[in-house]
C-alpha cells in the first residue's frame, strides 16, 4: 500500500488515504462490511474504500478522524492485507 499526504479540515479532522491491491479491497472490507466497521469502531476513525480502481489495480481507502485515529485505522489496514 502507498500513501499520500493527510490534509486537515475546518473541524480539525485529518484526512490520509492510501491505496491497496484491487484484491484486498474485499478482505478489508469483510463480509457484510464486518472488517471495515470493526476498524472504524476500534480506531475511531471513518474508513471509506473507493468503488473505483485507480492507477493499476488499487483502490483508495481514505481514512478520516484524528491524527491518533488515523494512525490506529492504518495500522489495522496493514496488518489486515500483511495477514492475507
Amino acid at each position: 500500500s502507498r500513501s499520500e499526504p493527510r490534509r486537515g479540515d475546518a473541524r480539525g479532522a485529518e484526512r490520509h488515504v492510501i491505496h491497496v491491491q484491487s484484491e484486498m479491497a474485499g478482505v478489508l472490507i469483510g463480509k457484510g462490511g464486518d472488517t471495515i466497521n470493526t476498524l472504524c469502531r476500534d480506531s475511531g476513525a471513518s474508513i471509506n474504500v473507493s468503488r473505483d480502481e485507480a492507477q493499476g489495480n488499487e483502490r483508495a481507502v481514505t481514512i478520516r478522524g484524528t491524527k491518533e485515529a488515523i494512525d490506529k485505522a492504518v495500522k489495522g489496514i496493514e496488518e489486515i492485507i500483511e495477514r492475507e
